[in-house]
């Protein structure tokens, strides 16, 4: 009987180990070890085993995108809806002057020592220094025209106001610049309403 103890004693105890230290190396070597794949385990649902414990990590995150989606079409639906200003030709001067004039109806518009005003489409800078001919004036005359505007007469040196082309209200022109008379022309606005599109 004495070997059979020995036997006994020598599998339970395995050299002096206990039972515990056993447990705990056997732990060791389980967090330790490679993992297959939670599909190869035979995980019927294929989720990933941090959702399987907690499934209420996968309804947070579906709640959570489902809201910024929501957000984002709400943002873009009221940008939608937004009324946008009509085009408008903004005129500034070097005096500060900041005038606008609509595009949708034709004319012209003389631009007098940095003040702007609308005149008769058929002005032009020799009828108005005959009406004053002693004055000595910067002037510039744009035309608008279907939308568009340009100018067409400048009494400036380099007249590179006059060869700018004609601002139909793109976001990529150049704005019309006349340097000698501090006069600077731009479409500002989009010309969409937003509403019934």
């Amino acid at each position: 009987m004495a070997m059979s103890d020995d036997k006994a004693q020598s599998e339970s105890g395995r050299g002096g180990e206990s039972a515990s230290a056993r447990r705990r190396a056997a732990g060791r070597e389980a967090a330790f070890s490679f993992r297959p794949c939670h599909k190869e385990r035979g995980d019927a649902h294929g989720f990933p085993p941090f959702l399987r414990k907690k499934p209420g990590k996968l309804v947070f995150a579906g709640i959570v995108i489902l809201l910024l989606l929501l957000c984002a079409g709400a943002f873009l639906l009221y940008q939608h809806q937004q009324p946008r200003g009509a085009k408008q030709l903004i005129i500034e001067s070097a005096g500060g002057n900041r005038q606008s004039f609509s595009l949708e109806k034709d004319g012209r518009i003389v631009v007098r020592d940095g003040k702007a005003m609308e005149a008769s489409p058929d002005i032009n800078i020799a009828k108005l220094l005959e009406e004053d001919p002693g004055s000595v004036s910067d002037i510039n005359i744009l035309e608008i025209k279907a939308g568009t505007a340009a100018c067409v007469e400048s009494n400036c040196s380099n007249q590179v106001c006059v060869h700018t082309n004609p601002l139909k209200g793109e976001s990529y022109e150049v704005p019309i610049v006349c340097l000698p008379h501090g006069m600077v022309a731009y479409i500002e606005g989009t010309g969409e309403s937003g509403q019934g599109q």
